[in-house]
C-alpha cells in the first residue's frame, strides 16, 4: 500500500522493485484477492488512510472499513497512525459468523513522536506490525501482534497437519 511517506514514482527503487516483482499496489485503498493452493479463498482490504480513527480504540477504522464498504473482508488492515492493534471477532457472512481479523499498522520506529502527539493514548511507545497466518489448505487465520511471531509460529508449523 502506498501511504503518506512514499514517493509514487518510477523513480523510487523501493517501487520499481514492487513493479519487478508484480505485487499489487494501491494508492490509499487495496482489495487482494488470494486464493492459496487453489483451494481456500480470502479477502484483504488494505486503507492507508480512513476517516475513523479513534484514540479510544485502534481498530476502529478497520472495523468501520469492514462495515461500511468491504463486508466480504477476511482482514481489513488500516495504516497511517502508527499506533499498532489487532483484533479478531466474528462477522456475519451468508447468515453465518466467520471470523474477521483487523489490523492498525504499527510503526518501525522507537518513541515514535508521530505515535505520541496524535493517536497514543498511552505514555509509551512501541515497534510493531502486527501480520496474520492464513493457512493454505483450509478457511483459518491466526493474528499475531508482532510479525516476529508471526513468523516464528510459521517456521514450527507441520504442514501436513494443517
Amino acid at each position: 500500500m502506498i501511504g503518506n511517506h512514499e514517493e509514487f514514482s518510477g523513480q523510487n527503487p523501493y517501487i520499481q522493485t514492487l513493479f519487478q516483482y508484480q505485487v499489487p499496489l494501491g494508492i490509499n485503498r487495496l482489495l487482494l484477492n488470494l486464493k492459496l493452493n487453489n483451494k481456500v479463498e480470502y479477502k484483504i482490504a488494505m486503507v492507508h488512510k480512513s476517516r475513523f480513527n479513534s484514540i479510544l480504540n485502534p481498530v476502529h477504522s478497520s472495523h468501520r472499513e469492514l462495515t461500511l464498504y468491504y463486508p466480504t473482508a477476511d482482514v481489513v488492515c488500516t495504516s497511517h497512525t502508527h499506533f499498532p492493534a489487532i483484533y479478531t471477532f466474528p462477522y456475519p457472512k451468508d447468515d453465518e459468523l466467520f471470523d474477521r481479523i483487523l489490523i492498525k499498522t504499527g510503526t518501525f520506529k522507537d518513541k515514535d513522536a508521530y505515535t505520541f502527539k496524535y493517536f497514543n493514548p498511552y505514555r509509551i511507545s512501541h515497534m510493531s506490525t502486527p501480520a496474520v497466518v492464513l493457512y493454505p489448505d483450509k478457511r483459518k487465520m491466526i493474528g499475531f501482534f508482532r510479525y516476529q511471531d508471526a513468523v516464528e509460529f510459521v517456521r514450527g508449523m507441520s504442514y501436513d497437519k494443517c
